[in-house]
């Protein structure tokens, strides 16, 4: 259990980047703000994903759904009690809506899997091949 800390704290750590920068447009790639159809938080998901592949990497699969699980409850915890005081001092556009964030959470937990899944399928000689198709197979979902 000890060694999912860091896995876990690395998995917080990528959804929260992720979710402060979802306004933040990717004016670099799109060239202007007025569309605003892809942000930084966009493309900053696949760090999420990495956390994941590295975790099933060093440990092995159920380690890495054991980080997925960790990571989901320890946000959804995080949604349901401590968003309720923040929302008193923060503004509301920084504090996540309860219906988004579990949105999110079912989201990533669904594609999370079928990534580590495909990701164990994919093991062999080429070490490439693995985290490629991992990647794919749970961006695309």
């Amino acid at each position: 259990m000890a060694r999912l800390i860091v896995p876990v704290i690395t998995l917080l750590l990528s959804f929260f980047a992720v979710y402060l920068y979802l306004d933040m447009p990717a004016t670099a790639l799109v060239g202007s703000t007025e569309g605003q159809w892809l942000t930084v938080g966009h493309l900053m998901l696949p760090l999420s994903f990495l956390c994941v592949h590295l975790t099933n990497r060093r440990y092995g699969p159920a380690y890495a759904f054991a980080q997925v699980v960790l990571g989901l409850a320890a946000s959804a915890a995080f949604v349901k009690f401590a968003v309720p005081q923040l929302s008193d001092v923060m503004p509301f556009k920084i504090v996540p809506d309860l219906r988004v964030a579990f949105a999110f959470g079912g989201a990533f937990l669904l594609a999370s899997f079928l990534s580590i899944v495909v990701f164990d399928g994919a093991r062999g000689p080429r070490w490439w091949m693995a985290p490629l198709l991992g990647m794919v197979s749970g961006v695309l979902f």
